[in-house]
């Protein structure tokens, strides 16, 4: 999106699915999977944390799918944009929680700014995507539709199999925490932007049936076992991660929903420019425990329905004090990138 004009429609999406990042952190990540027996002994605290978690899921799917819609276009500034984002943050709330004594220093705290400890998967898996974004789209433009589609096909019939149905045989794909599950969504994504017109010819509301329907679906098929005399959750739980199909097909009925959706708004693409900030201030290896012991701390004090309107509250300050301080960060970079284009021309970097 740099130097164009900001879409308002996906930069909306783009903020939905921080948004829902927010969400699967503040719900499974933080309060665990229900239990058979929660099933059946508290459905009414179960119902609205598998709904949340069951739309939610889809964040990281939804993310990496607008990268595909457009395509990478890879750049210096690009890259360096990214990656500077990614240390102010990383960097700047350990030296924050250093201040404040809620971390200390030590060799793991200075690797997890890096980005060098187990946390933080997504930059490290994004950052291959980028990487391999150039191969990625000659495929897509050397490659007729049914070469594409014949490489989808194969590829997701594969990740279904051994990363979805048998995940121990190929932990390596387990889950969709890695570069390979997102190489697939970007190759998706790209097919449905250059060959799938006839998606885009069902109207809105055949995109929200879908959503609703997958979310009802798998909360259905997770709580149904324990009414049945089942003393596991397992047959609705492999629905809920990053390449079960009802999580694809969530993520899918965002990306075609929202290109359909007509709006210009100022206010909606300064958000957007900034909304990556929201991932990065909450998962840092300094917030992200607090973050979930916080709401592990409201779950066990408040009732359901105030503790979700008091967790919605605060996920909504959440993301909108990330995108205003992520503003102190671009007004450095505005700053610093000048500078450091001249050093990366000079040393032939950049033309």
């Amino acid at each position: 999106m740099i130097g164009k004009e900001r879409l308002s429609n996906f930069e909306l999406l783009r903020m939905v699915a921080m948004f829902l990042v927010l969400l699967v952190h503040a719900d499974f990540f933080s309060l665990g999977e229900p239990t058979a027996e929660e099933c059946v002994t508290n459905l009414v605290d179960v119902i609205p944390r598998l709904l949340f978690w069951s739309l939610s899921i889809a964040c990281v799917d939804i993310f990496v799918l607008i990268s595909g819609w457009f395509g990478i276009k890879p750049r210096v500034k690009g890259i360096c944009s990214f990656l500077f984002q990614c240390f102010f943050w990383l960097i700047g709330i350990y030296i924050i929680t250093l201040f404040i004594g809620i971390s200390h220093l030590s060799v793991n705290g200075i690797l997890g700014c890096i980005v060098a400890t187990e946390l933080n998967w997504f930059i490290k898996a994004y950052l291959v995507l980028y990487i391999m974004s150039p191969a990625l789209n000659s495929l897509v433009e050397h490659s007729s539709k049914k070469t594409l589609c014949t490489v989808l096909v194969s590829f997701y019939i594969f990740q279904f199999i051994y990363g979805w149905i048998f995940p121990s045989a190929t932990r390596y794909i387990w889950g969709g925490y890695n570069p390979l599950s997102f190489m697939g969504l970007y190759l998706f994504a790209r097919y449905l932007k250059v060959y799938g017109s006839r998606f885009l010819h069902y109207n809105k509301i055949t995109y929200i049936l879908l959503i609703v329907g997958s979310i009802i679906f798998v909360s259905t098929l997770y709580i149904l076992p324990s009414y049945l005399g089942f003393h596991t959750v397992t047959l609705g739980l492999i629905f809920l991660n990053y390449i079960s199909p009802t999580t694809l097909l969530v993520a899918v009925s965002f990306l075609l929903l929202f290109s359909k959706v007509e709006i210009k708004s100022k206010f909606v693409n300064w958000c957007g420019a900034s909304c990556f900030a929201v991932f990065l201030i909450h998962t840092n290896p300094n917030t992200l425990y607090r973050y979930k012991d916080f709401f592990i701390e409201l779950h066990s004090n408040y009732t359901t329905i105030t503790f979700w309107i008091l967790s919605f509250l605060c996920m909504f300050v959440v993301f909108f004090l990330a995108i205003i301080i992520d503003q102190l960060r671009l007004k450095l970079w505005n700053v610093l990138w000048p500078i450091l284009e001249k050093k990366l021309v000079s040393m032939q970097f950049v033309e």
